[in-house]
């Protein structure tokens, strides 16, 4: 049935299957199931015939829904793949990066590096805006209203001077920058010291699900104490009474009781969860700030870590408590706003979604705020061993009084996490996709499956690790900042390198509070 023989009839043209192998036939088309048996058909073909053939089309010669069984037929088969590289992988990877850091030269490529883009950045994007204002203002007959030339050539002013403040703040930045880069080295040697606390997180993901099991528990106990009841809302049709329809659905109905539990359940979610954030917190800065306070570093190893877990839970509970229940309070009323926007967006009341949205923002910021302190409070109690309010004042002075130092590492932290997070995804998925392409051969449809799980694992773990670094790295500031306060003086800083000839150039020109090296050897465990 077409035009001439072997060929497919008038409306198959266009659709091409390619290895017909065993008629010794190729046709290069793309089919459906149904035209593939149909051509299939002349060559004297059945279904399993053409099934059994090594076919390559466009679209499966199966049902509906072989895309989706063909991936997670591949995820299964390549399921010890993906554990390995996604959750081994990523880890070596980020030990690797971390000891990157310590190379002479990488991590100062890396910072001047940032740096030296971010600025370029605002310059060149500023040039090209003025270009297209330019371009857009010189045609005759105008293409693009004069308000967006202005805006365009106004935005290019406004980025040239953001890249003007950024070269002056890097001039009178230079020495925090390299201070900055000292503590991200130093923070890079103490996760060399104790590889442990990477894994530290797993332990907070099990603490995160034990809880999670028995909040599901009551959170379904609570929402089955509704009262069932079926409500029924007419639907008219625009073709008439005949075709309308009337929809009926099931609703609950819950006593004061029950709301009040259900607000107290997910306050109790809240501080919970930030508790189980807080200690991790705690225990990293105390495990870091142990290493920093030893002279000889090879007393230092992963029972550091454990012993820093048992103190911190022992002795500092109360402070992680206390700083999440802050947290807990704020996320509640942000809830409690929420519901009320709901409610006066149902209502179309402007002023009031206007002033509720305002009062989310300002809570939003107070939150971050608080998480801020709450980081600096912790660590300051990990060094000191003092409660949250103490730490949390001292923490706040310390900050204030090394502002410039504080906004360098933040800067520098940001940019070196941002790149290794990067770097640990991009390295476990290319590694990932040749050793399935060699090892897996012929068992896969596809490995794209795989291997974009294994870059969502890898990102999430290297998040993990990140997450780590950057608070050894801020703790890694504070011990510099105590370091200089208690010991700069008399020569007996505990710092190391770089870390130690700055503190040795600052005596000087330091201006802060002397505190008594009694309170710093205190601090010694």
């Amino acid at each position: 049935e077409g035009e001439g023989e072997g060929e497919p009839p008038e409306h198959l043209k266009g659709l091409t299957l390619h290895g017909v192998k065993e008629k010794g036939e190729e046709i290069a088309q793309t089919l459906t199931l149904n035209n593939a048996m149909q051509i299939a058909s002349n060559f004297g073909l059945n279904r399993t015939d053409l099934e059994n053939v090594d076919l390559d089309v466009d679209v499966n010669l199966s049902d509906g829904g072989s895309t989706m069984m063909h991936l997670f037929s591949d995820l299964w088969t390549a399921r010890a793949w993906i554990l390995g590289f996604g959750f081994g992988l990523s880890l070596v990877v980020g030990f690797l990066y971390a000891f990157f850091l310590r190379v002479p030269g990488v991590l100062r490529l890396m910072v001047w590096g940032s740096i030296f883009a971010t600025i370029t950045m605002f310059f060149v994007v500023g040039a090209e805006s003025y270009a297209y204002a330019e371009r857009k203002g010189a045609e005759d007959p105008p293409v693009v209203e004069q308000s967006i030339i202005d805006g365009a050539r106004y935005a290019a002013y406004g980025l040239w001077a953001v890249g003007a403040l950024g070269i002056i703040a890097f001039c009178c930045l230079r020495s925090q920058i390299k201070t900055a880069m000292g503590c991200v080295r130093e923070a890079s040697r103490a996760m060399a010291k104790m590889p442990i606390i990477i894994l530290f997180p797993i332990l907070q993901g099990a603490g995160l699900i034990l809880f999670m099991t028995a909040f599901l528990y009551y959170g379904v106990y609570l929402a089955s104490m509704g009262t069932p009841s079926t409500r029924e809302v007419a639907i008219d049709s625009m073709f008439g009474e005949q075709f309308s329809t009337v929809i009926k659905f099931r609703t609950f109905e819950y006593e004061p009781f029950v709301e009040y539990s259900a607000w107290y359940l997910l306050f109790c979610f809240f501080w919970t969860s930030q508790f189980i954030l807080s200690m991790g917190e705690i225990i990293v800065a105390m495990a870091v700030s142990r290493w920093y306070f030893t002279r000889d570093k090879s007393r230092i190893g992963n029972m550091t870590v454990l012993r820093s877990i048992c103190a911190s839970t022992w002795y500092h509970a109360g402070t992680a408590a206390f700083g999440s229940l802050i947290i807990a309070v704020i996320k509640i009323f942000r809830v409690i706003v929420a519901k009320m926007q709901e409610r006066a967006e149902r209502m179309d009341a402007k002023i009031a979604k206007v002033l509720l949205c305002m009062l989310q923002c300002c809570l939003c910021c107070l939150e971050k705020c608080m998480r801020f302190i709450n980081k600096n409070a912790y660590i300051q109690t990990a060094i000191f061993g003092s409660g949250f309010c103490a730490s949390g004042r001292r923490a706040f002075f310390l900050v204030l009084r090394n502002a410039a130092r504080v906004s360098a590492i933040s800067f520098v932290s940001a940019g070196i996490l941002f790149v290794g997070r990067l770097f640990v995804t991009g390295v476990t998925c290319a590694a990932s996709y040749y050793a399935l392409n060699e090892r897996l051969e012929g068992q896969l449809h596809s490995p794209v499956g795989p291997v974009v799980l294994i870059a969502i694992i890898g990102y999430f773990v290297g998040g993990t690790f990140m997450s780590v670094f950057d608070m050894g790295i801020t703790t890694v500031l504070h011990c510099y900042v105590a370091d200089r306060e208690m010991f700069g003086e008399d020569g007996e800083s505990y710092a190391e390198g770089k870390l130690k000839e700055w503190i040795d150039e600052s005596k000087n020109d330091y201006g802060g509070t002397i505190v008594t090296s009694k309170a710093g050897r205190d601090t010694r465990v």
